[in-house]
């Protein structure tokens, strides 16, 4: 990001020399600066900046998960999926709580 404000106070400095330059003269004189030169600065700090700005980021780097941590963790999850009653229906905190069985969840909120 550096070279790029580097630029463009190299280019921002040109440019007002150009126009102090400009004022200087008469208006019947020939300008100092032509439209060529103007699209030629722009397009070569174009180019630079470009080339800087849409470069990718790098990656950051992966840390390694902790294998313990990781295996204790799928282990405590892969019970609690397991875990249902003798005769095969699911504990009753896993149950939706529906509302006299009309298919509808008992929830009670404030609706604007």
């Amino acid at each position: 990001m550096d070279k790029v404000q580097k630029w463009f106070e190299e280019k921002d400095a040109w440019r007002n020399s150009k126009i102090n330059a400009q004022n200087q003269l008469a208006l019947h004189q020939n300008p100092v600066v032509l439209a060529r030169d103007i699209r030629s600065e722009t397009a070569s700090l174009k180019s630079n900046c470009d080339a800087i700005l849409n470069k990718p980021k790098p990656k950051p780097k992966e840390e390694p998960p902790k294998d313990a941590e990781t295996k204790a963790g799928e282990a405590n999850a892969s019970d609690a999926k397991e875990e249902k009653m003798e005769d095969g229906t699911a504990p009753a905190g896993d149950a939706p709580n529906n509302d006299a069985g009309t298919g509808k969840p008992d929830i009670d909120m404030e609706l604007d």
